[in-house]
């Protein structure tokens, strides 16, 4: 789609079979476009037709009560989008290094009301952005990843959303992520070396959260500063050392008004956290 202001509504789009591999379902380069309704599916392995992304889209748009199913490729994938929607909609994929949703270089956009999982990657990947919104949503990821990624996007808002990590981490925020916030979400994982929530960078904040793992640390903190987590439950039961909360080499952090538990290990682990409160 080269022209903006273009509406696609209710339709399925499926390579054929027999036909040479699509680059993506539904690309759309240009502003102003509308996508309801539409329902792209690449086909099961080894039929895998789409190979990049199920629907691409540019600023100022809105995807709506969308399917999208891939294999080897991003099911919805936000390339340098600004002020763009994704509502009601449901990404799909098994593959890496691709994503299940792909927030690059987005700004002040939306992943709401949906669904995403990768059962074989990262869930939602918002990398080099800011100001974006995910809200009353549900993510996962069925290996090692992260059902949420974060990497250098900052002032982001994650909120009522649900982030399972199944033996990966339900939330990660990578370097250069700083002041994002979560709220009133779950972030789960069952895996040792694994986090409900990670977070490698500074002033973030986390209110009326449930965190947890099963398998090791909760919540881990590392050598950032300024970080708070407030209004929360923050509960592990890994076994050996395996913190609830566990705060390594970062400065400033404020814990407050939290219940942080592990009953086969240790709750709250301070390593070199100097004027933590």
């Amino acid at each position: 789609i080269k022209n903006a202001s273009v509406n696609v509504y209710a339709i399925d789009v499926r390579p054929n079979d027999e036909a040479v591999d699509a680059t993506f379902g539904v690309y759309a380069s240009s502003a102003y476009v509308r996508i309801s309704s539409v329902n792209v599916d690449a086909g099961g392995s080894p039929a895998n037709k789409i190979t990049r992304a199920g629907i691409v889209v540019s600023s100022w748009s809105v995807v709506s009560y969308a399917s999208v199913t891939v294999q080897s490729a991003h099911g919805i994938w936000l390339a340098g989008s600004s002020m763009t929607s994704v509502s009601y909609s449901t990404a799909l994929n098994n593959g890496t290094p691709f994503y299940a949703v792909y927030l690059q270089d987005a700004s002040s956009s939306s992943f709401s009301m949906s669904f995403a999982s990768n059962t074989a990657g990262y869930g939602v990947v918002l990398e080099n952005g800011s100001s974006n919104v995910v809200s009353r949503s549900s993510i996962a990821t069925g290996n090692a990843w992260s059902a949420l990624y974060l990497d250098a996007s900052s002032s982001n808002t994650i909120t009522r959303s649900y982030l399972n990590g199944g033996i990966g981490d339900g939330a990660y925020f990578w370097i250069d992520s700083n002041w994002n916030v979560i709220s009133h979400s779950t972030m789960t994982s069952t895996a040792g070396n694994k986090y409900g929530l990670f977070i490698r960078a500074s002033s973030n904040t986390n209110s009326d959260s449930f965190i947890y793992n099963s398998g090791d640390t909760a919540l881990e903190i590392w050598t950032e500063p300024g970080n708070l987590v407030m209004d929360s439950t923050v509960t592990s039961l890994g076994t050996g050392y395996s913190p609830a909360l566990n705060i390594v080499s970062a400065t400033s952090s404020t814990i407050t008004r939290c219940y942080v538990s592990n009953p086969n290990s240790i709750g709250l682990s301070l390593d070199s956290a100097e004027y933590t409160s």
